[in-house]
């Protein structure tokens, strides 16, 4: 009785205006037809729901199947149509579309795969160039990612507890994992890799893993003539004392120009600096950052 006495008293003294000014947009009631349009066009919701999920390495990158490729294949499987796609191009988004789907053992087999896939990665530019990022990858295989069962966070560390893999199936997926990423044996023995990989799984932190990386790191640098990075930056300071035609002070991007002319290496430098710093000086910085967009 009350409701429909506020609903006359509104009608007779609101305008449209006014309705309109004071309504939520957000909310809206279906009719039997716009309750059809969801049940066909259902993949345009899974796929609306998760792609921030599914593409969000690097930096939620553009996705090639968003809801206007899904309105208009409407009868295709969001989930096997990307998973097919990205199967040999980013295993990555492979693992968290098996996250989702609630399938643990592919989605650490996947998550596995693309971790090496950047170890691989880091090892053939260490060999050309002298450089490794111990962190490469490390992110995206340890980011947490919704449970869409139990409601609550896993990463791939917690998925792998959960799956209760003895020793002898462990070596057999890490076999297979090797067997397909690391594309020079001689930069990285399978027996190395199975104790890395160990490490990273069983270990509380991943101290033991960046440290056993790091010694990878060392002993190819050695391996292949190149200098040690403090050897890099007193090449570099040495240059700019017996300069002197360099009177003007160089910036940040001039010191990674002289070190490196790859934009990628570049940016990995950067990040490993940041590695390295504590978390006041980090949290100065976001503030610098902020400041800079602000204005």
């Amino acid at each position: 009785m009350q409701q429909n006495l506020l609903i006359n008293r509104i009608k007779r003294h609101a305008t449209d205006e006014d309705i309109g000014n004071n309504t939520d947009k957000n909310c809206f009631v279906l009719t039997e037809l716009g309750l059809e349009v969801l049940e066909k066009y259902k993949n345009v919701l899974w796929i609306h729901k998760n792609k921030r999920d599914i593409f969000r390495y690097p930096l939620f990158y553009e996705s090639k199947f968003d809801e206007y490729y899904f309105m208009s294949h409407w009868d295709l499987d969001p989930p096997s149509t990307i998973i097919d796609y990205y199967e040999s191009k980013n295993s990555g988004i492979v693992a968290r579309i098996y996250q989702i789907e609630n399938n643990p053992e592919k989605s650490f087999l996947y998550g596995l795969r693309k971790l090496t896939e950047e170890i691989n990665l880091q090892l053939e530019k260490c060999k050309e160039v002298g450089w490794f990022n111990t962190s490469a990858g490390l992110g995206e295989f340890l980011s947490l990612t919704a449970s869409p069962v139990l409601g609550e966070p896993l990463s791939s560390k917690t998925i792998f507890k959960g799956l209760n893999i003895d020793d002898d199936n462990l070596e057999d997926i890490l076999k297979y994992v090797y067997d397909f990423a690391i594309k020079d044996p001689s930069l990285l023995t399978f027996n190395n890799y199975n104790e890395i990989i160990t490490a990273l799984l069983t270990s509380p932190s991943d101290g033991r893993y960046r440290e056993l990386l790091g010694n990878l790191y060392h002993s190819n640098r050695e391996k292949f003539g190149h200098k040690s990075y403090q050897e890099d930056i007193n090449n570099y300071h040495q240059k700019g004392f017996d300069d002197e035609e360099n009177e003007e002070e160089e910036s940040l991007m001039d010191i990674l120009d002289l070190l490196t002319i790859d934009e990628n290496r570049k940016l990995e430098m950067v990040f490993e600096l940041i590695d390295d710093l504590d978390l006041e000086v980090i949290n100065e910085m976001k503030v610098r950052i902020d400041n800079r967009l602000t204005h």
